[in-house]
C-alpha cells in the first residue's frame, strides 16, 4: 500500500531514518521510503527560481548517507486477490 505525505511530515519523520530513495525529474523530487507495510511517498515540486532549488538541495539532500538516487521507477500493477474456481477436468 502506498501513502502520500507532505514534505513537512516526510522531513520530520522519515528523512533521517531508514533508506530514502530519490527520483529527480525536471519538475520534481520524488522521495520514497518504507514504514512497515506502507510505501511512503513525498513529491516536492521544484521552484522557478533556481537559487531556491539549489538551497533545497544543499539543505536537505547533500551529505545524507541513507539516500539512494534512483535512475528509473517502474510501477507494478497489483494482482487481483480473487481466485478463479477451477472445474474438474473430464469426469469419467
Amino acid at each position: 500500500m502506498e501513502i502520500n505525505v507532505e514534505w513537512d511530515t516526510f522531513h520530520q519523520k522519515y528523512l533521517n531514518q531508514d533508506t530514502v530513495f530519490i527520483l529527480e525529474t525536471e519538475e520534481t523530487w520524488e522521495f520514497y521510503t518504507a514504514d512497515k507495510i506502507f510505501i511512503v511517498k513525498c513529491i516536492v515540486e521544484k521552484q522557478v527560481n533556481q537559487e531556491e532549488n539549489i538551497m533545497f538541495v544543499e539543505r536537505y539532500l547533500s551529505g545524507h548517507a541513507n539516500f539512494i538516487k534512483m535512475i528509473m521507477l517502474k510501477e507494478v500493477e497489483e494482482e487481483d486477490d480473487t481466485e478463479e474456481e477451477l472445474e474438474p477436468e473430464g469426469t469419467g
